[in-house]
Formats: structure tokens, sequence, C-alpha cells
């Protein structure tokens, strides 16, 4: 929409949907209006996240780009991270509902700054029917049916652990077949898709995509299960569990600054590719040795600074390798950055519910050695991973121990997924080129590859010369 409307008004748009959606959920007197209040909300969300990268590309001079990217996604994924933080204290001290009424100000103040401060070039000319029309709506409402019915069979078989039923094989094919729609029309509509395939099908878009998929997917899946950790092995509370992730918010901060002034340095992104990958799978493979009664605090803290390296080295450098890919069209520069905030959200789901799915059958397992009733498991099972020890306490103390051993290797055992999740991203990484950040200062690794390229330019220029 941000190539078609003026950026403004499209974020502040999203900005107030966003805004309601949030004060309906913290109104909300029954589960029915807190759910159509988080629908509301996540399509607010999803705008003000995509069109608040847009925005810091359009303002950031060229030589600093990389750096205002990274401040954007070193806010972005510290308000993942810390949510927990946040809401652990409004639970505990106030009520849940403050965690959805603290957005009231913070919009407030972010649509007086865009309305003030903020002056974009103005969109597609023309009248307003005409641009209305230009947006592939027929697109989107055939794509939203197809990722609903899939992330449904999704979620449904993890949650039920069934894979076989005719429910969830007719919603992948449903899904399937909805999606091989969708191609065939983005293909029929050529230029004016929603997702054009001169986007999409740029070699560095679309493993920059398959990275960024692999990216959040695995950040989400650490984000979950290590304060749920916390919480269900070592019984501490929310807030508690919050203070305890704090490691990977400072380290992330610092290394998302520091690999962007790096990049700045030797005018080029692409090492992050590789090194986020193995900080994030070094972290998972050390958090799978998490014990339930011997973990000391230097081990889950120390291996949540290296979460933190790999967290911040690598976030930010997808929307910045897109951008600069489609720099020679600078209309498709928004669709660039919202297709990778797409995929980043589409890796966070897939990702934790297959993660989800390794926890339930790792679980279901682990019980069986137990000698426990059907009735406790249910109870168990039912209680969630977060209220096993009051459930346990309640009515079978004397198996506390045991209980626990299972719930830990369950856990622990899910982080093999995000260890899965960075390899496939450092395989991706071998596919994103390497261009240059131009207008940055550069260093000696810059005019190392600058004095490479032009002399295979001129080897090739006396290659033609002499074929002639």
């Amino acid at each position: 929409m941000a190539s078609v409307f003026p950026l403004d008004l499209v974020y502040s748009s999203f900005t107030v949907i966003f805004l309601v959606g949030s004060i309906v959920c913290g109104w909300a007197p029954t589960s029915s209006a807190f759910i159509a209040g988080r629908a509301i909300a996540g399509i607010g969300a999803a705008g003000v996240a995509s069109n608040g990268l847009t925005i810091l590309v359009t303002i950031a001079p060229v030589a600093r780009k990389p750096m205002f990217m990274g401040l954007g996604a070193a806010c972005f994924v510290v308000g993942l991270i810390a949510g927990p933080l946040l809401g652990g204290a409004f639970t505990d001290r106030l009520t849940w509902r403050w965690c959805f009424w603290i957005n009231i100000p913070v919009n407030v103040v972010t649509l007086a700054v865009v309305s003030l401060f903020f002056r974009p070039q103005q969109g597609r000319g023309g009248a307003v029917s005409g641009r209305i029309k230009s947006l592939d709506l027929i697109g989107c409402l055939i794509f939203v049916p197809g990722i609903f019915m899939f992330l449904l069979a999704m979620q449904t078989g993890s949650a039920d652990g069934i894979w076989n039923t005719a429910t969830i094989i007719g919603l992948f094919v449903g899904s399937g077949l909805t999606l091989l729609v969708f191609v065939a029309w983005e293909w029929r509509r050529g230029d004016q898709a929603m997702i054009p395939g001169k986007v999409v099908m740029r070699r560095t878009v679309l493993f920059t995509c398959l990275f960024a998929f692999t990216q959040m997917g695995g950040l989400i899946v650490a984000a979950y299960y290590l304060p749920t950790w916390f919480q269900a092995i070592q019984g501490v509370g929310p807030l508690q569990s919050g203070v305890r992730i704090l490691p990977t918010v400072i380290t992330q901060m610092l290394a998302t600054m520091f690999a962007s002034g790096l990049a700045l340095r030797i005018r080029y992104y692409n090492p992050w590719f590789f090194m986020a990958p193995i900080f994030m799978c070094t972290s998972s493979v050390l958090y799978t040795t998490f014990k339930a009664f011997s973990t000391p605090a230097s081990h889950w803290i120390g291996y949540q600074i290296i979460q933190g390296f790999g967290t911040g080295f690598g976030m930010q450098m997808s929307s910045l390798a897109v951008q600069l890919e489609l720099k020679d069209s600078p209309e498709l520069i928004p669709i660039g950055i919202a297709l990778v905030m797409f995929v980043q959200y589409l890796g966070a789901t897939v990702i934790q519910v297959i993660a989800g799915t390794v926890f339930n059958s790792e679980i279901r397992s682990q019980l069986q050695s137990i000698d426990l009733t059907p009735s406790q498991k249910s109870a168990l099972l039912g209680a969630g991973i977060k209220g096993i020890r009051e459930v346990v306490k309640q009515y079978f103390p004397q198996l506390l121990d045991p209980i626990l051993k299972a719930y830990n290797t369950a856990i622990t055992r899910v982080f093999f997924v995000p260890v899965g999740a960075a390899v496939g991203g450092f395989i991706a990484a071998f596919g994103i080129k390497w261009n240059v950040i131009e207008g940055a200062p550069g260093g000696r690794f810059a005019k190392r590859r600058a004095a490479k390229a032009a002399k295979a330019a001129a080897k090739e220029g006396q290659k033609d010369e002499t074929k002639t």
C-alpha cells in the first residue's frame, strides 16, 4: 500500500488499527471480544512493522542505512524478547489488561510525531478509486484463506498430535490448491501483482527470505521455551523469568549496533548472514544441555549471551539486503520489505508449531516411564507447561522430581529445532549476493573486494577486445 498511497497516511492508518485493537483487548469482557481485538491488533501490528522499516529506509542517508535499520531491528527484537518482562510485571502487580492499555499512550505519541515531523514523497498519482483498483485485492482474498488453512492445520495437528485425520488432510490439500491458484493469479497480474515476480524471483530476495524465515523461527522458539524452562523447571514467576532473559536483550542490542557499524566499515552485510546462524546454532545446542536440578546461573546467562550475538548480528540484515537489491526500482522497496516481514512472521509460526509438535511428542513419551494414572496425565497435559508445579504439588507431590525431569527433557529437546533452523539459514546465506553498501566510508576489506571486482571487469573487457 505504501507504493500506492502516501507512506505517512498508510503508517498512521495501521497505527490507529493497532490502537483500536489494543483498546478492545484491554476492555474485552468476554473471550470472543478479546479474540476479535487480537485480530484487529494483529492487522495493525503487521502494517506498523513493515511500514515502520520503510520509513527508516526513506529517511536514512544512504551511508547510514545499516545503522538506522540496525536500531529499528534492535527495538523490534528487544520488544519481542522483553515483552514477557513487562507482561509478567503487569500480571503480578496490576492486571493483565495493562498489557494492552500501555499501547494507548505509546500509539498516541507515535501518531503525533509522524503527523508533525514526517513528510514523505506522495504515493502514486491519480484518483483514489484508480489507486484502489491497482491494489491486488483479489490476490489478497485468495492468499489469506490459503495461509489460514495451512496454519490451522499446523496448529491443530500439533495440539492433538494426530496428523492423519480427514480434517488435517483436507486443510493441507485445500491450502495447497489455494496457494497454487494464488501463484497462477500473481503470474497473470504481472507487475501489478501483490508479490511481483520481478521482486521474489531475484536471487538475493529469494535467499534472504529463506534466511529470514529460519532466523525468526529459531528466535521465537528460544524466546518462548527459555522463559518456559525458567518457570516450569526452576519454579520462578513470570516477572523473575522476564528478568532472567535480560542477558539476551542486552547482548542483542549491543550486537546489533556493532554489526551495523562494522557493515558500514567493510561496506558489506554478507559476513553477518554467516555469523548469525553459527551463534544461534551454538546457543541452541548449549540449551539442550540444561539439567532439571543442576544448571548453574553462569550457564544460562552465558548461553543467552551467545544467542544475543546470533540474533543481533542477523536480524536487521535481511531488510537491508532486500533494500539494496531493489535500489534500481525504489517503488518496489516497500513490497520487498513487507515480503521479508511476512516471511519472518510465517517462519515464526511454522517453526514454533514444529517445536510444539516435538514437545508434545517428547512429553508424552517421557510420561510413559512414570507411574501415572490416565486422569493424572490428563491433568498434567491440561495444565500447560507453566502450570505443572501447581498441579503436581496439589495432587501427587511425591512425583514432582521425576515429572520435572520429564519436562526438562522434553523442553531441552525442543531446542534442536532452532539448531536445524540455523543450519538452514547458514545454507541460505550462500545464495545472497555481495552488494556494496554505497556511500559508506569503507575499509581495507571493502577496498580489496573493490580492487578484485575492478580487476575482473578489466579482464572481461580485454577478452571482449580480443574476440573482436
